[in-house]
């Protein structure tokens, strides 16, 4: 159990083995003060308050980060820490993320409340399109409605209702996990096994061509596999990889399994199967989403994979379930692309984690599928 609970306070956190630092090209305050950036990837900001406006009760230091690639927060997580020697005159905070208009962002979080001084130390913030992350609201009311998948700038308001005084904070450990939509998943290279062949038709589809035989002694079907091992690892804990599968000999097909392997070569850090006709009388190519623990069309197979997150995947294993004998099987995968930035999803300990960080308060249940009978390779 506390184990589950680390884990999941950590994904909350934006912690993770998935996470990159994010490059800043420029800062720049846009009112009284300055920012600097004392050491690599921190950036301080030095504001001066002046006198509240007219009618209000309270003003905004404010400064950019500019960052050197945009970045895609509908399908990308960002976080980063902030903290500040001046917690008693900070009254609220904002970020705001532009992209397709410089004057009007498109995506907004908030925070009116005194934040700092309920918290001391550095506090980590969460952004993504819509959601509210705690301890941020998303600002629905201010925002351009276009996607935010091409932000370039992050703008930060820390509020104070304390005229002519020196206002501090502190912004750090920028991060992004996940992968913007549609980033394609490359092959370094495909191994068949025994009386299958495997070639990419066009790039990015690949087509396997076997032969079955007889049925193994005391086995009413075979398993024609072929494996595609990736040029680059991918993380099925934060992210959905995508696919889709077709078969000219659906009728033949009585079975179906994928299996992603990392930390062992020879056991699946995450399996996924079907057993039944999912091919018979296909008209189109069928869409597969798998994610560790979850897949929307084949189940989930936990009593075969080694246990281990499976954050970094480096082949695909596919099996081909056959009862006809001496026959041609034919399966096409294409269109593989990772989309990223999905919560973890087996966490049976989420209630157990403070709300403070339990985004939009909603419990996570457990998301472990037991599966009662055995595997049937």
């Amino acid at each position: 159990m506390k184990k589950y609970v680390l884990m999941l306070a950590a994904a909350m956190l934006g912690l993770g083995l998935a996470a990159e630092p994010l490059e800043v090209a420029s800062f720049a305050m846009e009112n009284k003060g300055k920012v600097t950036s004392p050491s690599a990837g921190v950036y301080r900001m030095d504001g001066v308050s002046i006198q509240n406006p007219p009618g209000k009760s309270a003003q905004y230091c404010r400064f950019v980060l500019t960052f050197k690639e945009p970045v895609d927060l509908r399908h990308q997580t960002l976080s980063f820490k902030a903290s500040t020697e001046t917690p008693e005159k900070i009254v609220a905070f904002y970020v705001r993320a532009y992209g397709s208009n410089p004057k009007k962002p498109d995506a907004s979080f908030n925070n009116y409340t005194p934040l700092f001084q309920r918290t001391p130390g550095a506090i980590q913030f969460r952004l993504r399109e819509k959601k509210s992350y705690a301890p941020f609201f998303w600002e629905q009311a201010v925002v351009t409605g276009k996607a935010a998948d091409g932000v370039t700038k992050l703008q930060f308001l820390v509020g104070t209702r304390t005229a002519n005084s020196n206002i501090q904070l502190t912004v750090s450990d920028l991060q992004i996990s996940g992968r913007p939509a549609g980033d394609a998943v490359e092959i370094a290279s495909i191994q068949p096994e025994r009386n299958v062949k495997v070639t990419e038709v066009t790039p990015g589809t690949y087509q396997m061509k076997a032969m079955s035989g007889v049925n193994p002694p005391g086995r009413s079907s075979q398993y024609c596999r072929f494996v595609l091992t990736l040029k680059e690892p991918v993380d099925l804990r934060n992210a959905q990889l995508r696919m889709k599968v077709s078969s000219r000999t659906g009728e033949k097909i009585t079975a179906f399994y994928i299996r992603a392997y990392g930390s062992d070569p020879k056991k699946p850090d995450a399996s996924f199967y079907k057993y039944a006709a999912l091919f018979k009388n296909q008209k189109a190519p069928l869409p597969l989403r798998l994610q560790e623990g979850k897949s929307g069309v084949l189940a989930w197979e936990a009593n075969t994979v080694t246990g281990v997150p499976a954050d970094k995947i480096t082949r695909l294993q596919f099996l081909v379930g056959t009862r006809t004998e001496n026959s041609p099987i034919e399966l096409t995968v294409s269109d593989m692309t990772l989309v990223g930035g999905a919560l973890p999803h087996r966490a049976d300990a989420a209630l157990a984690v403070p709300e403070f960080f339990n985004p939009e308060r909603v419990s996570v249940t457990n998301g472990k599928v037991d599966l009662k009978k055995k595997s049937c390779l």
